[in-house]
């Protein structure tokens, strides 16, 4: 499964973007596929599910804490939460369709880095999951770190971060940038 993910983000993503992110999770995780495409072509946009604050922010001083207060932020967060109602009666089942595919599934975040994905890269975002889980009471199906490279230790402690709380998969994608693939 980790593979095959991580094979289909590559494949059907040029750039390391929040949107591509998005897009890429639809053709590349078969269970909420087909909902997730069609919710994505009848909305044009799907902004509910990027940069997305789970919690209460910081009010003293605007900022956005790491997550180990009361509330953690993620690039990409496509849960059943975040899906926006449609309200037009003959397609409010496309809505629908997504929410209860991503009960059944799980959530899906995405966190993209610029450069290495390290060690301590993992630890954290491991931290940010956790906060997740605990604030919403949602299992995560499915995280993924996406970065520049990563270190072997990154991917070892992606697979302990698993075992360790309510997350089913932590995949680590590496996706350099563009410029550094033409020769």
């Amino acid at each position: 499964m980790r593979n095959s993910i991580r094979a289909g983000l590559d494949i059907s993503m040029a750039n390391k973007s929040k949107e591509e992110a998005v897009q890429a999770i639809a053709e590349a995780v078969e269970e909420i596929g087909d909902p997730l495409r069609e919710y994505i072509c009848y909305k044009e946009n799907f902004n509910e599910f990027l940069n997305v604050l789970v919690g209460k922010s910081d009010s003293s001083n605007g900022s956005i804490s790491d997550g180990s207060k009361d509330n953690v932020s993620f690039d990409v967060l496509i849960d059943s939460g975040h899906v926006i109602p449609i309200s037009d009666n003959n397609k409010e089942q496309i809505s629908n369709n997504l929410v209860e595919a991503l009960k059944d599934y799980g959530a899906i975040i995405i966190r993209i880095i610029d450069g290495k994905i390290s060690n301590d890269t993992i630890v954290s975002f491991s931290k940010q999951l956790h906060s997740y889980t605990s604030l919403t009471k949602n299992k995560v199906h499915l995280a993924v770190l996406m970065g520049d490279d990563a270190t072997e230790e990154a991917y070892k402690q992606a697979i302990k971060s698993e075992k360790k709380g309510k997350i089913d998969f932590l995949v680590v994608v590496e996706k350099p940038p563009s410029s550094l693939l033409i020769s």
